[in-house]
């Protein structure tokens, strides 16, 4: 059986933190990181995949200066425990 790589639907799990409790430092570029990657995913010259077959999953908690360029920014949701344990009993 030949099963082109357009048959499938991939799935992404994107998590960046860049924002952190004030006891510790928050960080910045985490969630930079996750938008380039999903770019990198959704525009040409992509990966060979179409867009349409890759279903994104983001969980961002953004430094307060940041402005994320995410197409999923409604999508998003905050990174707690339970949201990682969801989205990757999703995956």
């Amino acid at each position: 059986m030949n099963t082109e790589i357009n048959d499938f639907t991939y799935h992404v799990l994107l998590i960046g933190i860049d924002l952190s409790p004030p006891v510790y430092n928050s960080l910045n570029g985490c969630v930079n990181d996750i938008d380039a990657v999903e770019n990198l995913l959704s525009e040409p010259p992509g990966i060979g995949v179409p867009s349409a077959h890759i279903r994104v999953t983001r969980l961002a908690a953004p430094h307060p200066d940041y402005q994320s360029t995410s197409r999923f920014i409604k999508q998003t949701l905050w990174p707690t425990r339970d949201n990682v344990i969801n989205a990757l009993k999703t995956l």
